[in-house]
């Protein structure tokens, strides 16, 4: 039975439904009146619905009519076309006794956005990180690997939004698909990797040394020189600006905090 101390949570997304509970248990029996009503602070409580159970009559106020489909088996209600305003304390009152109101806190959130993943690397040998993104509130994070679930040699972040394959083989090119959930919906991204061995992480390490080697002369005298008749020329504030822009560029997605 729903408490009649705390209130009960229920979620839901502007633009969508949500029922609300109502009587159970021996609630059920033989109720004469029920008033829902809403609650905001600071603001008067405003009558939703009520529902005359020996008439069989609901009378349904206006900021609802024509959004709500009242259930009398129960006395609950679906409530459409949901509004930030809707946000709230509501209480169902039996038999105009409020003291033993029971209470429903509705909370809106967003949907969560389609998550993204996006991976450091394929190569054989490597240590390649699947990382997972998505915008929203209360957002969980999973992993699957073809349809099953994810080997136990892997590793998983403690929030779930990355996933770490160590030494990488042919073994792991597989499907990866993270799914990511909150309590008002649910979305999922399958991501492919197939491991590549002509990148192979060990050989290719000593003959990258070299070419980084040979290749930061080449770029970073240049350069120097560049910005050294540039500064002659033009303040020195633009050029440090664009620095630090091109320094701390990062992807536009939004990471996964439990509130974002």
């Amino acid at each position: 039975m729903m408490g009649r101390n705390r209130p009960k949570v229920v979620y839901g997304s502007p633009g969508g439904v949500v029922l609300m509970p109502g009587l159970e248990g021996e609630r059920l029996d033989m109720p004469t009146v029920i008033e829902w009503k809403h609650f905001l602070e600071n603001q008067p409580d405003r009558s939703v619905v009520d529902y005359f159970f020996i008439l069989h009559r609901t009378d349904t106020f206006n900021l609802y009519r024509d959004r709500i489909h009242f259930y009398p088996s129960n006395a609950s209600f679906l409530l459409q076309n949901l509004t930030w305003a809707d946000q709230g304390i509501y209480k169902m009152i039996v038999d105009l006794d409020e003291s033993n109101a029971d209470s429903v806190l509705l909370v809106l959130i967003d949907v969560v956005s389609q998550p993204r993943v996006m991976t450091n690397s394929s190569c054989a040998q490597s240590t390649i990180k699947l990382q997972c993104f998505a915008c929203g509130k209360l957002v969980s994070f999973t992993w699957a690997r073809d349809g099953g679930s994810v080997p136990k040699d892997l590793w998983l972040s403690t929030d779930n939004t990355s996933l770490v394959i160590d030494r990488a083989t042919g073994a792991d090119s597989a499907t990866y698909t993270c799914s990511v959930q909150n309590p008002v919906s649910q979305k999922e991204t399958p991501f492919k990797l197939v491991i590549d061995d002509r990148c192979n992480f060990q050989t290719g390490r000593a003959g990258g040394v070299i070419v980084t080697i040979v290749l930061i002369p080449l770029i970073v005298i240049p350069w120097g020189l560049t910005v050294y008749y540039w500064r002659k020329s033009v303040p020195t504030q633009p050029i440090i600006e664009w620095w630090r822009v091109s320094a701390i560029w990062v992807p536009s997605f939004c990471t996964s905090p439990v509130n974002h």
